[in-house]
């Protein structure tokens, strides 16, 4: 009896060591449904002493390193989202301060610690609002610096797939301006993820934490456990 193939896209491209991670009778096709590019900054942002950073995702980072030097940023509190975020963070910039597995969480935690005090904020162009109204309602005053540009980047889908992985809301946007949405499962990174993805599709399933891995182990842990799964 043939053995099973569970056809899997994932949005975005995945290294060497995370394709290895999947099971063997999953075939993934791994395409970038977004490309960054970063901002060019003002000078004068290596001369200031920051007090409150907020870096909610490495691609800010990323922006912060491509225009200066980690020695020239000078950040007192670092905030920000994620573990991976934070490990990448320490290893450019020093030591966070604090950093939560979501944004809510992240906004939670600033009002209740920072109130009546200024965040200094870089985000992307496509960024979600949640976090500065948050800031802005419980008086936290939010200096914001747009350092990076999310694009779409159109790739129609000429198969059938099981399952669609998604790590972030522009990406399931950026999916749906060239596919329609179908009866796939799909893997979410996080649940800010998970909340865009609900409005289109029917079953989303969340990471228990927000990484690419836990995304793949909790893909393989679904497919261990399907039977009688039409093969396409």
């Amino acid at each position: 009896m043939p053995e099973k193939k569970f056809k899997i896209v994932s949005t975005k491209k995945l290294s060497v060591e995370q394709q290895g991670l999947f099971n063997k009778d999953i075939v993934v096709t791994d395409l970038d449904f977004i490309e960054i590019t970063y901002n060019e900054l003002p000078e004068d942002l290596s001369d200031q002493n920051l007090g409150n950073v907020i870096i909610t995702s490495q691609n800010a980072l990323k922006s912060l390193v491509h225009n200066f030097k980690p020695k020239q940023l000078k950040f007192i509190s670092l905030y920000c989202v994620g573990s991976k975020t934070k490990a990448a963070i320490e290893k450019e910039l020093g030591p966070v301060t604090h950093y939560e597995d979501t944004v809510a969480a992240l906004a939670k935690y600033l009002v209740k610690n920072l109130a009546d005090k200024k965040v200094t904020y870089f985000s992307g162009n496509l960024r979600r609002d949640e976090l500065k109204q948050t800031l802005l309602k419980h008086a936290v005053e939010v200096d914001e610096t747009e350092v990076y540009q999310t694009h779409f980047v159109s790739n129609p889908l000429n198969q059938k797939f099981d399952a669609i992985l998604f790590f972030s809301p522009s990406g399931i946007q950026s999916y749906l301006m060239a596919n329609k949405a179908a009866d796939e499962v799909i893997f979410s990174i996080g649940p800010t993820t998970a909340v865009e993805a609900t409005e289109h599709f029917d079953t989303v399933l969340m990471a228990d934490e927000p990484t690419v891995e836990n995304v793949i182990f909790q893909v393989n842990d679904y497919y261990k456990n399907i039977d009688n799964q039409v093969i396409i």
